[in-house]
């Protein structure tokens, strides 16, 4: 029976955390060593197919249940969407993956995540800005003259708005930055939106962080409003994902390369060598280019495939094959200065 795969909790024990999942279906761990995999049944609909509304209520559902969980014990969240075959898939990714795992929940879990989002009035900025900005004054006074096109105007309003923006963002993640350990950016959502940000920050700092905040919006005069969400699981620090190789794709590129039984990756680089200089066009301009940049391309697949250990190359081990990666963001979780 396939499972949802929520996040990786520090526990030996299999715990019952109730009817907390997609539609009420039940969550518990199930430990593997020192870890246990937070799981539950999967929704019956396909993630691919949804509707962005519907897909984001399944989102936030996700998140839901790994808050709830997070209130007794720390978790590290999988990627929304997660799914293993059956039981025995996902100890077996526990087991492989049981150092790596540790390893990161050690380096995080004395720390939470709060997302900060600022917006401001767009009508109100823009007026603001027209009756301050120095370039937009005098082309104010042109215009009244007839020697200035509104549409220049237009255009310097946009500009002056962008720099406000790109401007404020920046103070406000100078203030929060000294009081947490990582920031994170996410997409802007609007034009009213200035501020998408997340920010990790240690258990014991969560206060000193919220009046951070509030200090920063007092001295915005009003200007702009902030919301703040979290404590959180680190989503945007510390998300593990479970990649899978399409084994048609791996049978191709192997060919490609003229890999029988097993891709070991100090042979399937000393093949692709040999191989780059027979099909290399600056070798021989009467070689083929599309053959060149599929040749790269088998290499690349291959190489990912076998990186972390040899790998057998047919369907059945394919299939079989996971791996997990965590995205970290640039530069570490070293704490802030």
């Amino acid at each position: 029976m396939s499972l949802y795969l929520y996040g990786i909790i520090g526990q030996t024990e299999a715990i019952d955390f109730g009817p907390i999942g997609f539609k009420g279906g039940k969550v518990i761990s199930l430990p593997a060593g020192e870890i246990a995999a937070v799981v539950g049944p999967p929704p019956a609909e396909i993630f691919a197919k949804l509707h962005k509304e519907i897909l984001i209520a399944f989102l936030l559902a996700h998140q839901k249940t790994l808050e709830q969980v997070m209130k007794k014990n720390f978790v590290l969240p999988f990627k929304f969407g997660t799914i293993l075959k059956n039981e025995s898939e996902m100890i077996e990714i526990l087991k492989e993956g049981r150092k790596p795992l540790i390893d990161l929940m050690e380096s995080i879990k004395e720390r939470t995540e709060i997302d900060v989002i600022a917006t401001w009035e767009v009508t109100r900025m823009l007026q603001e800005i027209s009756e301050e900005d120095p370039e937009v004054l005098v082309l104010k006074k042109e215009m009244a003259k007839g020697n200035a096109d509104p549409v220049l105007i237009g255009m310097c309003l946009a500009k002056a708005l962008k720099k406000r923006a790109e401007g404020w963002q920046k103070k406000i993640k100078e203030k929060l930055k000294g009081h947490s350990v990582a920031c994170a950016d996410h997409d802007l959502l609007n034009d009213t939106m200035i501020l998408n940000s997340s920010f990790l920050i240690h258990h014991d700092k969560e206060r000193e962080f919220n009046r951070a905040l509030e200090a920063t919006d007092s001295d915005f005069q009003n200007k702009l409003r902030f919301k703040c969400v979290g404590p959180l699981p680190p989503y945007s620090f510390a998300t593990v994902t479970i990649k899978r190789f399409d084994p048609e794709e791996i049978r191709r590129s192997a060919k490609i390369l003229g890999l029988n039984g097993k891709a070991e990756l100090t042979f399937v680089k000393k093949v692709y060598k040999e191989l780059s200089r027979q099909c290399h066009p600056d070798m021989d301009p009467n070689l083929s280019v599309q053959k060149f940049e599929e040749l790269n391309r088998a290499y690349e697949l291959i190489f990912d495939y076998c990186k972390d250990k040899p790998r057998f190359l047919s369907r059945e081990a394919v299939e079989g094959s996971v791996r997990l990666e965590s995205a970290i963001p640039q530069g570490g979780l070293s704490d802030a200065a």
